[in-house]
């Protein structure tokens, strides 16, 4: 499983090399800042699956002409539909009005992917919004960290019972890759996929975990697969490069691209 780490800015030339070429990047980032767009935009030019995420889960949702304009100064690989947290009805009108695009249509002719991602507000709306969005033919299922507040048997198996759905219904349908946006609590789930799906289905996962470590002064070891995220670590995008925050980054994402790969050991 790939892993890709979100990053504030300012930290994107100094961990470059530690950062790989897998990342998800936010819309509203793209829209405000030149030097966050064109370091995406080169990323994509060299080959890098580059992710543009709609924002929704960090404040309002980018539609319409914005949402192109973020696709548009980027170019990336994927690009999540709009959705709107825990409310199937208004996701299923968001993704319809997405799809319609004439940008989409063509963009996909040319081999964009779409990402979508089911919201509820239970286990049943949730499914029944998987449904509806499969309608359009997706790339790739996003899952939520914020959906564990409902998927049944969440525990420390965090949101493998979404997995399993949506791997139930790709053999009845088509096969839909999975990526986990967000990491619930703790690097544990990234432990998961190699043991249990052996890099199938779930295609990557990412997380400001490792860079709120840092600002933290917190350093990843193999212990820290089992605890929580503590909630005063907030991700700041506008976080500064100082030099001890940046040691410790580089070390908390090469464990987390190891433990997606590999598991914890």
């Amino acid at each position: 499983m790939r892993f890709a780490t979100v990053t504030p800015r300012k930290l994107l030339e100094p961990l470059q090399s530690y950062l790989g070429d897998y990342h998800l990047i936010l819309a509203q980032e793209v829209l405000a800042h030149e030097d966050y767009a064109a370091f995406y935009r080169a990323c994509s030019r060299r080959g890098d699956y580059v992710i543009l995420d709609n924002g929704a889960a960090e404040s309002e949702t980018i539609t319409g002409d914005s949402l192109r304009s973020a696709y548009d100064l980027v170019r990336p690989a994927e690009i999540i539909a709009p959705d709107a947290l825990n409310n199937r009805v208004t996701t299923r009108e968001l993704a319809r009005i997405f799809f319609e695009h004439e940008w989409v249509k063509e963009a996909r002719k040319r081999g964009l992917k779409v990402m979508v991602v089911p919201q509820g507000n239970s286990w049943a709306d949730w499914c029944d919004s998987l449904l509806e969005l499969y309608i359009h033919e997706p790339d790739c299922i996003g899952l939520s960290k914020f959906d564990c507040e409902f998927i049944p048997d969440v525990g420390s198996s965090g949101r493998w019972s979404a997995v399993h759905k949506v791997v139930e219904m790709s053999l009845h349908a088509y096969l839909a890759e999975v990526h986990l946006l967000g990491l619930f609590g703790s690097p544990m789930e990234l432990a998961l996929v190699p043991s249990l799906y052996k890099g199938r289905f779930v295609r990557g996962a990412d997380s400001t975990l490792p860079i709120a470590a840092a600002a933290n002064y917190e350093y990843f070891d193999e212990r820290f697969g089992s605890l929580s995220r503590p909630s005063s670590w907030e991700y700041n995008s506008n976080l500064e490069p100082e030099r001890a925050i940046l040691e410790i980054a580089a070390h908390n994402i090469r464990l987390c691209r190891m433990w997606g790969q590999e598991g914890f050991r």
